[in-house]
């Protein structure tokens, strides 16, 4: 059973509205995703994360799972819901993933597991004005403004390299043989840096942060149409799981809509 972590209270018209869940798809016997947001009304700033164990990684459910645990309890330790500088949230993000990624590796060398925990994450803090992303894997995140879907996040991974080097293109990536081979991930390495970026909030712009469960099933036209024809974010969710259950559910769907 999968654990999600959802903190809510009546959430005043500023602050963007989440909601997120997650499948165990069609074909996968465990769930290894898990996912995470904190919205606080009394708070400036949001969060919501996206957690996908490494497929065939012993633990890597379990790893997903402590670094929603940890993100909740260390945004919560600190306060971050109330901090006014992007930099020290880009630290905190920065902290956080390395000490996950400390811990994990440290449980696989403890347990002698012979294949380590490992797990993307795609972590986002909403300020007012501006959006602080840390990632790591192939977990994404997305804006949709101005009927446009622009892609925040760059996948580390085999195939994202291979489309840089021109080797295939974005439509065969999902099919590659190599498609589940990630080039960054928290745990299974001692040595380990996420990709943080900073943003501008568009104002009336929607969000998604996804596992690969969705996009390896739905392409980014297929996302943006739906985007554009649901009104509410439970609505999108509604639709895009759906969408991507009946596109043949190979993996788990974990997804969080904020709009």
């Amino acid at each position: 059973m999968r654990l999600h972590f959802s903190f809510r209270k009546n959430i005043p018209s500023r602050h963007l509205i989440f909601v997120g869940e997650t499948h165990i798809g069609l074909v996968r016997s465990v769930n290894e995703d898990c996912f995470c947001y904190i919205d606080y009304p009394e708070d400036i700033n949001s969060l919501a994360a996206v957690a996908d164990g490494i497929g065939g990684h012993e633990g890597g459910g379990i790893a997903s799972t402590i670094c929603c645990r940890h993100l909740i309890a260390a945004w919560k330790r600190f306060r971050v819901g109330q901090f006014s500088s992007t930099g020290k949230i880009a630290d905190f993000l920065r902290d956080q993933m390395i000490n996950m990624n400390r811990d994990l590796f440290a449980q696989t060398c403890h347990k002698k597991l012979t294949k380590p925990m490992g797990t993307t994450l795609v972590a986002s803090v909403f300020t007012p004005k501006q959006i602080v992303v840390a990632h790591a894997g192939d977990s994404r995140l997305y804006c949709f403004a101005n009927k446009k879907l622009i892609r925040l996040t760059q996948d580390h991974s085999l195939v994202a390299e291979l489309i840089k080097k021109h080797v295939i293109n974005e439509q065969e990536a999902p099919h590659h043989p190599f498609s589940h081979i990630i080039s960054k991930s928290i745990g299974p390495s001692q040595d380990f840096e996420p990709e943080i970026n900073i943003y501008s909030r568009n104002p009336g712009a929607k969000y998604l942060l996804c596992s690969d469960g969705l996009t390896s099933q739905v392409t980014e036209e297929e996302i943006a149409a739906i985007m554009t024809s649901q009104l509410t974010a439970k609505a999108a969710l509604n639709q895009l799981m759906k969408t991507a259950l009946i596109k043949g559910g190979e993996d788990n769907i974990t997804i969080i809509c904020a709009f």
